[in-house]
């Protein structure tokens, strides 16, 4: 019984990938970065664990921007395709005069999914958006969107 219970907990998580957050990493929010994105951009994102995606953000609305991704993991010769939306919604709260604090409502959702992945997406206009990350987690890099296809 021990062995049964010890071979199920080892398949299990051998199965299960760990998830890379690359917007977290430390508690001091200035070593993160931010990188400008379009319409015209694609993105590659390399993890300091080997991890890859190509983020594309295909449409932005007001608040809202739409992107597809594809994901390749270390073991997987062929990669994973989605897409996904993100959205900013907050409400402003006055603390002093003049001092405003973001509380995040439920539709709030700034995450960008690429299979493993995640990274932080910060609405800027209708047009263009920010991906946060931290450096020692990952690197980013940008090339036109038109070359989506090419990589990783």
């Amino acid at each position: 019984m021990r062995q049964t219970l010890f071979l199920l907990l080892l398949s299990v998580s051998i199965g299960v990938a760990a998830t890379a957050d690359i917007s977290q990493g430390s508690t001091n929010r200035h070593t993160r970065i931010s990188l400008s994105v379009t319409t015209n951009d694609a993105v590659l994102i390399q993890t300091a664990g080997g991890l890859k995606a190509v983020v594309q953000f295909t449409a932005f609305g007001h608040l809202t921007a739409s992107y597809r991704w594809r994901f390749l993991d270390q073991g997987n010769s062929k990669p994973v395709t989605g897409t996904g939306t993100v959205r900013a919604d907050y409400e402003e709260i006055e603390t002093s005069p003049g001092r405003y604090i973001a509380k995040p409502r439920p539709k709030n959702d700034t995450k960008v999914r690429a299979g493993d992945i995640w990274i932080d997406w910060y609405y800027t206009s209708t047009t263009s958006g920010c991906l946060f990350y931290e450096p020692s987690l990952a690197t980013l890099e940008i090339f036109p969107a038109k070359d989506f296809d090419s990589k990783p």
